[in-house]
């Protein structure tokens, strides 16, 4: 999804576009933080922990727990 809309901002080249992807870059990023703060009180903040110690939050491939 994130390379979907960072592709029709470029393709679009306008600052509305550029500006709804920072949008959906900002809203999926806090998505992602509620949902790790659920997750780590479901599954257990030290099991969890070490899961997002090593496997990116909304990246694949970039390594690291914050993307």
């Amino acid at each position: 999804l994130l390379a979907a809309a960072a592709g029709l901002a470029v393709l679009d080249a306008s600052a509305g576009a550029l500006l709804g992807f920072a949008v959906v870059a900002l809203g999926l990023t806090m998505k992602a933080r509620l949902e790790e703060g659920f997750l780590a009180e479901a599954l257990g903040a030290e099991s969890y922990g070490a899961y997002a110690a090593r496997v990116p939050m909304l990246v694949p491939g970039l390594g690291g727990r914050r993307c």
